[in-house]
């Protein structure tokens, strides 16, 4: 079995990781990466508009960080899957409910005859 080669500090041609970032930050920015990330920043900014206009709890709060905005917003999801099941359930036994009360009608309407 072979022993793994361990190097004690990284060869010099790969940077390290915050290099690496640090360099990729240097090569985003100029007229055209400054441009997406203003885009991508407007973008995310909007969206998080969307969903806090959408959630009850945030909507009335003028000012929410971006944090308690997504945690409302789960936890109105979870709320909405809760009432979702519950209504669903509520009609599978009023659809079962009605075709009892079918039945007994026809039952009813035969005895008259």
């Amino acid at each position: 079995m072979e022993e793994p080669i361990i190097f004690e500090n990284p060869p010099p041609e790969v940077p390290s990781t915050s290099r690496r970032v640090h360099a990729f930050r240097k090569k985003a920015k100029g007229p055209l990466g400054c441009q997406r990330e203003r885009e991508r920043r407007t973008t995310l900014h909007e969206t998080l508009q969307e969903v806090k206009n959408l959630v009850p709890k945030t909507r009335l709060v003028p000012k929410c960080s971006k944090v308690s905005i997504l945690n409302e917003a789960s936890a109105y999801i979870k709320y909405l899957r809760q009432e979702d099941k519950l209504l669903s359930e509520k009609a599978e036994y009023l659809r079962r409910q009605y075709k009892i009360l079918k039945t007994k009608l026809v039952v009813l309407k035969l005895q008259v005859r």
